[in-house]
């Protein structure tokens, strides 16, 4: 599965090269095996760009692929990469769930 992201130079993503998505104001940065792409948008409107199950988000400013996550704690996510992502209070319920039934399938 790949996403066409429009406002990126028409670049194509594939969904499993995907590691995590942050957002910084309207700068969208998604990261990744080999590249960072980086364009203007909201978190919100690349996560229904994307609307696939595998990608959550679990902050304000981060969502992450479930394929990368190496360990999850009570307040961060380790990514295969050694990347820490900050949990969000207010996404801990729905990541949990999500990722559960991730592990399940």
């Amino acid at each position: 599965i790949y996403i066409f992201f429009p406002k990126c130079n028409a670049c194509f993503i594939f969904l499993k090269n995907i590691h995590y998505i942050t957002s910084f104001g309207h700068d969208i940065s998604i990261v990744c095996d080999q590249e960072t792409y980086t364009y203007r948008s909201s978190l919100k409107d690349v996560l229904n760009l994307i609307d696939s199950p595998v990608v959550v988000q679990v902050h304000r400013s981060y969502a992450v692929s479930m394929m990368y996550i190496k360990e999850v704690d009570k307040n961060n996510i380790i990514l295969k990469d050694e990347t820490c992502i900050t949990l969000g209070k207010k996404y801990v319920d729905e990541f949990m769930f999500q990722y559960r039934e991730y592990l399940i399938s």
